[in-house]
């Protein structure tokens, strides 16, 4: 499946932004995980297993995950299964792992459905998963979040103060010193006014 939808997008001129999100747990064993992942990113960039070559280029990022912070009533993220700080010890495993095969690759995540909260400030999981990054050297060139829903404005102030927030840590992308931000999923809601 990924192969097919590979081919598609190049025979069609498209830039790939791989996303690996789906219903993940922590895996039992990291190291085993690494490893596949590394498989996975040779098969994409270096012919492994009658894979391709892709090139930066034409693999324009790479995220991990999808909204592990959601809670929907009680009953935790339907993406991710598990405790955050087991979360951004996976994130640590699938980075190294991106970049071990291809230092000059992007690797992002962990696209927070709600990295702000009501006071508008950065919400705790957020700096925790940004502490864990710095304090463990992982890689993150590409700090993901989601927004959904409010006025136009509201989107333009969650990408403020993320990048005041991503502004503390100068160092945590390998490509770019300060990690840069991808707002991957968004909507606003009509009926509002422009400016308000």
């Amino acid at each position: 499946r990924l192969d097919r939808a590979v081919k598609g997008a190049i025979e069609h001129g498209f830039k790939i932004q791989l996303s690996a999100a789906d219903v993940i747990e922590a895996p039992s064993d990291l190291e085993k995980y690494g490893k596949i992942v590394q498989r996975l990113m040779m098969h994409l960039t270096r012919g492994w297993g009658d894979g391709f070559k892709l090139t930066r280029e034409e693999i324009r990022l790479i995220l991990y995950a999808n909204e592990p912070d959601l809670d929907l009533g009680g009953r935790g993220s339907p993406f991710w299964r598990g405790k955050l700080t087991d979360f951004n010890k996976t994130y640590a495993a699938f980075a190294r792992a991106v970049k071990a095969v291809d230092k000059n690759l992007a690797v992002g995540g962990p696209c927070y459905a709600v990295p702000l909260d009501d006071r508008g400030d950065v919400r705790g999981y957020v700096r925790e998963f940004l502490d864990s990054v710095q304090g463990n050297k992982v890689p993150l060139d590409y700090f993901s979040w989601h927004h959904y829903d409010g006025p136009p404005a509201e989107l333009g102030r969650t990408a403020k103060t993320i990048r005041a927030e991503l502004a503390k840590s100068p160092a945590l992308s390998p490509l770019y010193g300060t990690p840069r931000q991808a707002n991957d999923e968004w909507n606003l809601t009509l009926g509002y006014r422009l400016g308000s």
